[in-house]
């Protein structure tokens, strides 16, 4: 059964926050504590929150427990993440480079922009009901 639209968008927020926390305080870790480059750190801390976001959307979110169609829903869910993620790259050095942004608010500003085309493909094509 399909939830209503914004009891997923509700929960799919939630997700979204533990994803973002954990990507940037990874993110900030790496780039104020470890000096690396945004376009590297970033490299690495995205990732992170993409397989959180993964196990708990489908889980909770979307609430697809049963096992048949995760092996889809899997390469379905990294398809949009490498479009989100090359698109995050993207918006962290438009930010950093061309809007003169430290790196966190680069990070933030990509962030909000990116996360509306993730929930309307995982509602409707990653983890859409049968």
């Amino acid at each position: 059964m399909n939830m209503p639209f914004f009891i997923q968008l509700r929960r799919f927020v939630t997700v979204g926050i533990g994803s973002a926390i954990t990507d940037l305080c990874i993110y900030a870790w790496l780039t104020r504590g470890m000096n690396y480059d945004p376009l590297v750190a970033n490299l690495i801390s995205r990732p992170m929150g993409g397989v959180f976001s993964f196990v708990c959307n489908k889980l909770y979110t979307f609430n697809r427990k049963q096992v048949a169609g995760t092996p889809r829903e899997l390469v379905r869910f990294w398809v949009i993440w490498v479009a989100a993620y090359a698109a995050s790259e993207a918006l962290v050095w438009f930010f950093h480079n061309r809007i003169h942004l430290t790196p966190i608010p680069a990070k933030v500003c990509t962030e909000g922009i990116v996360c509306g085309f993730v929930f309307l493909t995982h509602r409707y094509w990653t983890f859409r009901a049968r």
